[in-house]
């Protein structure tokens, strides 16, 4: 992923590292925390702080990501599908979408952590039914 773009396959059509079938095990992920989010354009949207791990299935579901903020202070917090990621290198995630693609992404609320509903609707906005 040197030039931050997406791998294409034959067609034309983005090729994602991860699909909703097949989400990855925390040990295949873990190593992404603390690697750049760089977006579908290239340009980096924050820092991958941590991964949201399904309880029931025991695989990674999403990302959290800080964009923003200095030293951490004021940084604005959301989740990103890993089934968004389009490439993975030793210091970046692509995911499918630009910076302004982003505007109105849902805030990560912690205290809705254990809220079936509150990731029923991240999924929605990233128009990912989760199935």
């Amino acid at each position: 992923m040197s030039d931050g773009t997406p791998r294409n396959d034959l067609d034309g059509a983005i090729s994602y590292v991860y699909r909703q079938e097949n989400l990855p095990a925390v040990a295949d992920v873990e190593d992404l925390r603390w690697k750049n989010l760089v977006g579908s354009d290239g340009e980096k949207i924050g820092q991958i702080e941590n991964i949201e791990v399904d309880e029931q299935s025991d695989r990674v579901e999403f990302l959290e990501v800080r964009h923003g903020g200095f030293l951490g202070f004021h940084a604005e917090r959301f989740l990103v599908p890993v089934t968004a990621i389009t490439q993975v290198d030793d210091k970046n995630v692509c995911i499918d979408r630009t910076l302004e693609q982003l505007n109105g992404v849902p805030p990560y609320e912690f205290e809705r952590v254990d809220d079936p509903d509150y990731y029923l609707g991240i999924r929605s906005w990233w128009g990912d039914s989760g199935e």
